[in-house]
């Protein structure tokens, strides 16, 4: 019993103390919460652990803990918006895009710091790739943020080819515009047809019906069998 008692009060002591065996410990036996609370994300996917204890550990750094804190909020709630908003803040770039939105400079710089980082992304759960798309078109408008087509460009490159297995397909679509209507740069018709191709590999279904659109739209007269069983390759792959 006194062992038992020495082992638990070092255990609690030791977390509250920021000793991360402890925590880990603590984590291992009966204490969920201080662990959760200290960071320890793998705590925090507790049943028993309660708002407060996971917003103290998201804020404390733990991806496991926003994730809980923010999805055990209603959806679409105010409330839910808010802690998307606190998960930003607290450096986790999955909960950027949605709780900010490019409605200021300050805002935009946030989008950006989290589009930056989409590369480090182990997981689709571990950001929002659409901060890139945000950013990237506040800076093309050029009514938020000074208007800045290579800066814009940099954004969704990195929305749309950073992070292949989870790509932000809006900013595929907006890099491969820019290039195809000429926005600042030389028009480049081949550049965006690769862009769009590229893309609808991996599931763009936006970017599959404009190559089929764009084959249709510049079908040569005497249109040979196999163009035209590409162009129906694209359209089927935007269903």
């Amino acid at each position: 019993m006194l062992f038992d008692f020495v082992s638990e009060w070092w255990r609690r002591y030791g977390c509250e103390e920021n000793l991360p065996l402890s925590c880990e410990a603590a984590r291992l036996t009966r204490d969920p919460l201080v662990a959760c609370r200290k960071g320890i994300g793998s705590a925090c996917e507790s049943e028993l652990v309660p708002a407060s204890v996971l917003e103290a550990g998201c804020r404390t750094g733990s991806l496991v803990a926003c994730g809980a804190w923010v999805k055990s909020a209603k959806p679409d709630s105010p409330e839910r918006l808010r802690r998307r908003g606190a998960a930003c803040d607290a450096g986790h770039p999955r909960y950027c895009a949605a709780g900010v939105g490019a409605t200021s400079a300050e805002n935009v710089k946030k989008l950006e710091s989290a589009c930056l980082g989409v590369w480090l992304s182990r997981s689709e759960e571990e950001f929002d790739g659409s901060a890139c798309s945000l950013a990237g078109h506040a800076y093309q408008a050029g009514s938020v943020v000074p208007r800045n087509i290579g800066r814009a460009l940099e954004l969704y490159r990195r929305g749309c080819w950073k992070s292949p297995r989870y790509p932000d397909h809006g900013a595929c679509v907006a890099m491969a515009e820019i290039f195809l209507s000429g926005d600042g740069v030389a028009r480049d018709f081949s550049r965006a047809m690769q862009i769009f191709a590229s893309d609808c590999e991996v599931d763009g279904k936006i970017s599959c019906g404009k190559v089929a659109e764009l084959l249709e739209r510049t079908a040569p007269d005497g249109e040979s069998e196999e163009r035209k069983r590409w162009r129906e390759h694209y359209r089927s792959r935007s269903q």
